[in-house]
């Protein structure tokens, strides 16, 4: 049996919709599952176990066989007809998700509970905003019913050797505190305000932490904020300013944070992926939706056009105070569980 997952991007959703590979693989076991995706993420995927093939729709024609495939059922997550277009070239028996109807973007009724909430909604983008904010579940549920499985824990792989060389720079005696404050262009939005987040590593080391602490301010490229951050504490040998690595890398550094205070972001998806407790924060997009499977905090605007997946949506109320409540929460129950190991000795 073959089965095919088309989905390219972003990043984030690349990680999130791995997480039902291995319930896939129990539902048909020793299925082939191909997974066609962008260059750019297959990082993500490379040492995921449960792929058989990795395909690229931005190589040439590498993701075209000389023979052509013939798939049992693709399971097809984008909505973009850059994307869909590979369906032209394929051959299927079962398809579940969206497809080009003609030249219209549509998609099966199985996958209703996803795409009526998206832009391409069959419903219309009014009714579908509606939908997105008064849905109720994560996306983990949404997609355990599309794809009749049952994942209740997240899961990513790495490269091992990578892991461990990054593990080695972050020394246990030290809280190692991650914060990925910014976004892409595409939702600017989902950025922390600089004000806010240059209050609020004044307020962080201000904090005590179980371990002397150590600011790791990440980024998978340098930005803007970053480097006027830079500015004001690349002095301050409590803050390190991460410089541009690679996914597996950056994965690894996430992997080793005590905790992370994130945007909705594909760091985000990182460490939720790897059990990292956050503490992440949502104005334009939807916090309902992300599962951080019990290990996190969310905090969401305030504000009349929160879950509006508008671009310039109104972050005025995601503020350093609101986060640095969320941490000293954070820390007390930390303190608590320590405190009752430590007890039953």
């Amino acid at each position: 049996m073959k089965i095919l997952i088309i989905k390219l991007g972003a990043l984030g959703d690349v990680i999130r919709t791995s997480y039902f590979l291995p319930e896939l693989n129990r539902l048909f076991p020793g299925a082939e599952i191909y997974w066609l995706t962008n260059s750019n993420a297959v990082d993500l995927l490379r040492f995921n176990p449960y792929i058989s093939h990795i395909l690229c729709t931005d190589i040439g024609d590498s993701w075209k066989s000389k023979e052509p495939i013939n798939f049992d059922i693709i399971y097809s997550f984008d909505d973009e007809i850059d994307s869909l277009e590979v369906l032209k070239n394929l051959k299927f028996k079962r398809i579940v998700g969206a497809f080009l109807d003609g030249e219209q973007i549509t998609y099966t009724e199985d996958s209703n509970p996803w795409f009526n909430m998206g832009l391409i909604s069959k419903l219309g983008k009014t009714q579908a905003d509606i939908l997105k904010r008064e849905n109720t579940l994560t996306h983990t549920e949404i997609f355990n019913s599309i794809l009749h499985t049952n994942t209740t824990s997240p899961s990513f792989f790495n490269d091992k050797k990578i892991e461990l060389r990054v593990t080695d720079k972050y020394l246990p005696q030290y809280y190692h505190l991650g914060l990925n404050l910014w976004a892409g262009q595409r939702w600017p939005s989902k950025s922390l305000r600089l004000r806010e987040a240059e209050l609020l590593i004044k307020k962080l080391v201000g904090i005590v932490f179980p371990k002397p602490l150590k600011i790791n301010v990440l980024g998978k490229e340098l930005q803007d904020g970053e480097r006027l951050l830079k500015e004001k504490f690349g002095h301050d040998k409590r803050v390190i300013f991460q410089e541009p690595v690679s996914l597996p890398e950056f994965a690894a550094i996430i992997k080793n944070l005590d905790l992370l205070i994130t945007s909705d972001s594909m760091a985000l998806h990182m460490a939720i992926a790897q059990g990292i407790y956050s503490i992440s924060f949502y104005a334009p997009t939807s916090a309902t939706e992300i599962d951080t499977f019990g290990k996190g905090k969310k905090i969401t605007s305030m504000t009349e056009d929160y879950c509006s997946y508008r671009g310039d949506a109104d972050n005025s109320t995601l503020t350093a105070d609101r986060i640095i409540n969320e941490v000293k929460k954070h820390l007390r129950t930390y303190k608590s569980k320590v405190k009752s190991l430590d007890l039953s000795k």
